[in-house]
């Protein structure tokens, strides 16, 4: 996620203070790597080669995973479609570089297959940039301060809220029931 974020930075990415910074944090991550090869003799450790091998089914495993956080999540997820709209339109970087992020760890998600368990547990990291997303979407909007923006903004957080309880409420009976054998 640094190097994302370094590719941000344009003509100051070969900067001397930049490159420091890239140096300092990969040394130790080359030196960990260099540890792995010398003592286990892989670079990667085992359980990566035993929990995945197939990739067409990781891909449509991990798509299927997506596809059920995004309706599991429901109508708010899709505000960080405005703040990623913003991003781009304005040219922020900052912005950009949350978006691609957030991208980038879906696509991660996908490409490793998603998660057995209930509850999208490997979207947790995923959740806060686009949550941020969200944010810069929705203050955008609302700092318009026109009358049909927030009429509109009011009902959609009326709907969203019935949505998530009843989601919440599914989440809990699912849990509950589980639980109990």
């Amino acid at each position: 996620f640094l190097g994302l974020l370094m590719l941000f930075l344009g003509r100051r990415f070969f900067a001397r203070q930049n490159l420091l910074r890239g140096a300092l944090f990969v040394a130790p991550i080359l030196a960990h790597l260099a540890f792995r090869r010398a003592y286990y003799g892989a670079w990667v450790p085992n359980t990566l080669g035993a929990k995945t091998g197939n990739l067409q089914g990781q891909l449509t495993g991990g798509w299927t995973y997506l596809h059920n956080y995004l309706l599991h999540c429901g109508p708010l997820i899709w505000l960080a479609l405005i703040g990623l709209a913003v991003g781009l339109v304005q040219r922020r970087r900052d912005i950009v570089a949350i978006a691609t992020i957030t991208l980038s760890f879906a696509g991660y998600i996908v490409l490793i297959g998603g998660d057995w368990m209930a509850l999208f547990r490997f979207m947790a990291p995923f959740e806060p940039f686009c949550f941020l997303l969200i944010d810069v979407g929705v203050r955008w909007a609302l700092d318009r301060r026109e009358r049909v923006t927030l009429v509109a903004f009011t009902i959609f957080a009326l709907g969203a809220s019935v949505d998530r309880w009843l989601t919440l409420r599914e989440s809990q009976t699912f849990l509950l029931a589980k639980e109990k054998r």
